[in-house]
């Protein structure tokens, strides 16, 4: 039996770390049936009243102007996302409570020692002839090989220079700083960056399947390179950044990205500058979703938007490698390394694994750099966006179109003025205009608990008003002012619809005689 496992399995240990079975008393029986019993649990406290209700009043306030059925929707996609990262959050904290940075680490470790266990090898916890029976395993006794490898990269040589399958785990890092998206990362500048590339680990485990150990004495081998060809994190950097300097990453329609300077200001300072930014965005996500909606404030949302999933990004990145930017861990590979020197002097080309022959800067900079950002620079030609052109349809079609800060640049409130101000004269427009700025907290406060009850009070504003004459405003004043605020590209689609056939039908709160000019277009 050939087990992979993962050098990092060692966990939050420091220093040199033999090739020699992990020491510890963990039952892996025990963790794997609270394991699963963990999502259970989470789905029964994620149903639980008080939190319903706190995922209903946050989901209401998003959603309270499209209605029960949108709210409802957003508060399961809540209860789902709590579900997931209650999980996430319950294995790194199990994972830290015994000494390993994360939940991968941690089920490496028992994966380990259960494989030792199934293969009946003598460990620091023998298997008990009961437990193998109950759970199936071998009564006899079996030759058993752990491999560890370190991080895995592409390949140094087969079967050619730069294959990978997929992105592992230095590649998104590698790519973000190309991008100029990663400012600063925790790290080590001192510590070694454990790489092997990935060819050299197959070949490494070919030659342990090929020299079984002894049934119950299990042999264990690290496929590393930081104990005789140690790369530094800042050699690693350095390497790096000159790599996107003399090829840096395309933008488009932004030129080319230019790579930051790291300094390596620690976690805690990196910890301290994410904290600092997750509560900007969301103090700013509060101010501006209490703004009424408009052009202006539909773009504050989309900034915001943005730099939140910047700051997510950054966010998720820290927390899944910091821990081994800052490992400070060196993993000997001396047994791995006589069954390389054991191969053949003719094997050794297409058969070796002896991490002393990479080359770092070549490796990085003309093999593994290029490897992982080729897809990102061959992309198409830039094409601008084109709204798609409705099509005649055999079936009665109906294309509605939200009139206020979509197709028209105008809000309720914005439309009582031109009507009020039109028949005022110019020196009671201050009063006017004083008036309805007091009214407006309370107006925002209202539309953010319920949209119907807004309209209700700025429609009061109309008391007193004949139809005659607002109909007659409307036509002597407003009615070209109306018509200028329509958006060109909106009205083209929607005299598009209308050219197919289609029922064109405007969504709107403010009355009827005030969009009177816009009649033609639903």
């Amino acid at each position: 039996m050939v087990h992979v496992s993962t050098a990092y399995v060692a966990g939050d240990r420091k220093g040199v770390i033999d090739e020699a079975p992990l020491a510890h008393h963990i039952d892996w029986r025990a963790e794997l049936t609270a394991a699963r019993q963990a999502r259970p649990d989470a789905e029964r406290a994620s149903r639980e009243p008080r939190r319903l209700e706190a995922w209903q009043h946050q989901a209401s306030k998003v959603h309270r102007k499209a209605g029960p059925q949108t709210t409802a929707g957003d508060v399961e996609r809540r209860r789902v996302d709590w579900v997931e990262q209650r999980l996430v959050d319950a294995g790194r904290a199990r994972a830290q409570s015994l000494g390993w940075p994360d939940v991968y680490t941690l089920t490496k470790a028992l994966g380990e020692r259960a494989a030792e266990q199934m293969a009946g090898g003598a460990t620091d916890e023998p298997t008990r002839p009961a437990d193998a029976h109950a759970s199936g395993e071998q009564a006899v006794a079996l030759p058993l090989s752990i491999v560890r490898p370190s991080i895995v990269e592409s390949a140094l040589r087969h079967p050619y220079p730069g294959w990978i399958d997929g992105f592992k785990m230095a590649e998104p890092l590698i790519i973000a700083y190309g991008r100029g998206v990663l400012p600063e990362f925790p790290g080590i500048p001192e510590g070694v960056v454990d790489f092997i590339p990935v060819d050299l680990v197959a070949c490494g485990l070919l030659a342990v399947a090929a020299q079984p150990p002894e049934a119950g004495a299990p042999a264990y081998y690290h496929i590393s390179s930081g104990s005789r060809n140690p790369l530094t994190f800042n050699r690693m950097y350095e390497l790096v950044r000159d790599y996107f300097r003399a090829h840096p990453m395309p933008q488009r329609d932004f030129g080319e990205a230019s790579v930051p300077e790291w300094s390596f200001p620690g976690r805690g300072w990196v910890e301290r500058r994410l904290g600092l930014a997750e509560r900007a965005v969301a103090t700013a996500d509060r101010v501006v979703t209490r703004l009424p909606r408009s052009t202006r404030t539909r773009g504050w949302m989309s900034r915001i938007h943005q730099r939140r999933r910047q700051v997510e990004f950054l966010r998720r990145y820290a927390d899944l490698y910091a821990a081994y930017a800052e490992a400070e861990v060196i993993y000997t590979d001396d047994r791995a390394h006589r069954l390389h020197q054991q191969l053949p002097a003719e094997e050794r080309d297409a058969f070796g694994f002896d991490a002393a022959d990479i080359d770092w800067r070549q490796y990085l900079q003309d093999i593994h750099c290029p490897s992982v950002t080729a897809p990102m620079r061959h992309t198409s030609p830039r094409v601008e966006p084109r709204t798609p052109r409705p099509e005649p349809a055999e079936q009665p079609v109906m294309a509605v179109f939200d009139l206020e800060g979509t197709l028209l640049a105008s809000n309720v409130i914005e439309g009582y003025l031109w009507l009020r101000l039109a028949d005022l004269p110019a020196r009671d427009w201050a009063g006017e205009l004083a008036g309805v700025a007091r009214s407006l907290p309370k107006y925002l406060a209202t539309e953010r608990r319920d949209r119907s009850a807004f309209l209700r009070e700025v429609y009061r504003r109309y008391a007193g008003a004949s139809l005659a004459g607002l109909q007659q405003l409307v036509a002597e004043e407003a009615s070209d002012l109306l018509l200028s605020r329509v958006s060109p590209a909106g009205l083209r689609q929607v005299r598009a619809h209308r050219a197919c056939g289609h029922h064109t039908v405007l969504l709107t709160g403010a009355l009827d005689v005030l969009v009177e000019p816009l009649v033609a277009l639903g």
